[in-house]
């Protein structure tokens, strides 16, 4: 059984992603939340993720699973490298002609961007509070800039450099906060991909 086939959609309709891509961003908000608050239900949490992404488990094995990774730290990856909760293998692909310099944009779980001509993929929800990173922009130094609170982050291996400037709707200094915040995000790096080009297209690659 492949792991998109241990999951279901709860109501009818579309999704708007990828089941996978959705699950993917459920495991990525509770891993989340459990590094903030260590003593989280990670099972609880995480189906309350799933649910409000409307997606499901079809087995509570499933969300043991996770949740055990979830604990033990660091990346968790979704997919169906071996018909289990493991490493995935997205297909995801954007026009080259829509990705000039300087550009970022969605595919899939993925913020991909082109910082002058070297392409590049991270997942798309920032370890602050979860913006889309796809929104965001490359500055100067080469680093993707959350479109929230401007954490900054190095595209080549995930790590966040620069903490938020503020948090919900304040923007401005909170060092204490902001160190916080960059100390967990160390653990909890964003997923980086391979970009690669397929004629007209170019092709996110998940390593692994």
């Amino acid at each position: 059984m492949d792991t998109q086939s241990q999951f279901e959609t709860i109501h009818d309709g579309d999704l708007g992603a990828p089941v996978l891509d959705v699950v993917q961003e459920a495991v990525d908000a509770a891993s989340i939340t459990y590094a903030r608050t260590p003593g989280t239900d990670v099972e609880q949490t995480l189906r309350a993720e799933l649910r409000s992404r409307g997606v499901r488990a079809r087995s509570e094995a499933t969300v043991h699973a996770l949740a055990d990774r979830i604990r033990a730290g660091g990346e968790v990856s979704v997919g169906h490298h071996d018909g289990s909760v493991g490493l995935r293998d997205p297909d995801t692909t954007v026009a080259a002609a829509d990705l000039p310099p300087g550009a970022v944009r969605r595919v899939g779980s993925w913020a991909v961007g082109n910082r002058d001509g070297e392409l590049f993929a991270v997942s798309r929800r920032c370890r602050h509070q979860l913006a889309d990173l796809s929104e965001g922009t490359i500055d100067a130094d080469g680093c993707l800039v959350c479109p929230w609170h401007q954490a900054r982050y190095d595209v080549t291996n995930g790590e966040m450099v620069t903490g938020p400037r503020g948090f919900f709707g304040y923007h401005g200094p909170t060092p204490g906060y902001t160190e916080l915040v960059r100390g967990y995000a160390r653990v909890l790096r964003l997923r980086v991909a391979d970009v690669v080009r397929r004629g007209a297209d170019l092709v996110v690659v998940r390593r692994g």
